[in-house]
């Protein structure tokens, strides 16, 4: 997908990520958790990623001429009858974050914010964003995607049962506005709101 300002790439198995996705040894210069590198990709993708109902989609984001920006490995999966978008985590994920590359470090707001609503064009069908337990800096970089993002993140190494519970109740709250609000917007044409936190 190609819009006005970047260039939006969709992947359903890290085996076809593109060379510019880092690993563990990344020398890129790019800033990440062990979480979002390929290795853990692969690892997540063949035990938690067949799970029923779990669909990967791998978003590489670049600027128009190809130069990557923000890498983000989401997966949506199926909560309380809700298509979640969200990254590949299933209580195995310290952090959760976009991989940042040098040319996203002077993001404006703005520019996150279009970038964020291109990712969510581009990738398959959804019900619900939720980000969850994304730090505002990653490595030292800052992460464009926090401030879009309405709340604060008090993401750490935490007993993992405890925040999925809360995290699926909270879903399935939030799912019931948004049938709620389809139901009555569905008649003009206006879409339904989406949901995005990066509460733990």
């Amino acid at each position: 997908m190609l819009t006005n300002d970047f260039e939006i790439r969709v992947f359903s198995s890290a085996e076809q990520l593109s060379i510019d996705w880092p690993d563990a040894d990344d020398k890129t210069g790019s800033a990440f958790f062990v979480f979002q590198s390929k290795s853990f990709i692969r690892a997540w993708e063949a035990s938690y990623g067949q799970k029923s109902g779990v669909q990967l989609s791998l978003t590489e984001v670049r600027q128009s001429d190809g130069t990557p920006l923000l890498f983000l490995p989401l997966s949506i999966t199926r909560i309380c009858g809700a298509r979640v978008l969200s990254f590949i985590d299933e209580g195995v994920s310290d952090y959760n974050a976009p991989i940042v590359f040098p040319a996203a470090a002077q993001l404006s707001h703005d520019a996150a914010m279009r970038i964020l609503a291109a990712v969510v064009a581009a990738v398959p069908s959804h019900d619900i964003v939720a980000l969850y337990k994304m730090p505002e800096n990653v490595e030292g970089l800052i992460n464009p995607l926090w401030s879009v993002t309405d709340r604060f993140s008090d993401a750490s190494t935490r007993d993992f049962t405890d925040t999925s519970d809360r995290r699926d109740r909270e879903i399935h709250t939030r799912y019931r506005q948004y049938q709620k609000a389809w139901s009555s917007v569905a008649a003009d044409g206006r879409e339904p709101f989406s949901y995005s936190s990066n509460r733990s």
